[in-house]
């Protein structure tokens, strides 16, 4: 996996976060899902799903700056490694990509079932299948599953 290990220690990664607008990433080949917390990581919400496409730099750039974040979370399948190797070629890319054009600290943390776990979210929420099945409301639960669980292993 390259570059996607986190290269800061419990207590870097506190100091990185502390007071900083957090921007979550549940990153696929087709589509990327966003989610943010406020400064204080009191509040989450799930924000948006971008296509994985060209422009998928550029348009993270303009979220980025239009929400006024301090912190990227990657959420990586951690659990999974035997994905098929383009997976991770195309996370190490977009990654590598990400730190050249924005210059923030960039955080990983393992996705474990964050899908998973988003269905059963929006399904406690009293979601609609019909909006549950859309892939792309799936995916910004799932940056937001993501934050959560970073936020309550790391905060406490």
């Amino acid at each position: 996996m390259n570059n996607l290990n986190n290269k800061y220690s419990l207590n870097e990664i506190k100091q990185i976060i502390s007071n900083k607008k957090i921007i979550s990433i549940d990153f696929g080949l087709k589509r990327i899902g966003l989610a943010t917390c406020d400064s204080m990581h009191i509040s989450l919400a799930p924000l948006a799903t971008l296509s994985f496409d060209d422009d998928i730099i550029h348009n993270l750039a303009k979220i980025i700056t239009n929400e006024k974040i301090g912190v990227i979370l990657i959420g990586i399948p951690v659990w999974n490694q035997n994905l098929n190797s383009d997976f991770f070629d195309n996370l190490n890319e977009f990654t590598s990509r990400l730190e050249e054009e924005i210059q923030l600290p960039i955080l990983f943390y393992d996705e474990a079932f964050s899908s998973k776990k988003g269905m059963e979210y929006m399904v406690q929420l009293g979601k609609k299948r019909k909006d549950r099945q859309k892939k792309e409301n799936l995916d910004k639960i799932a940056a937001a599953v993501i934050l959560k669980s970073f936020l309550e292993e790391i905060e406490g």
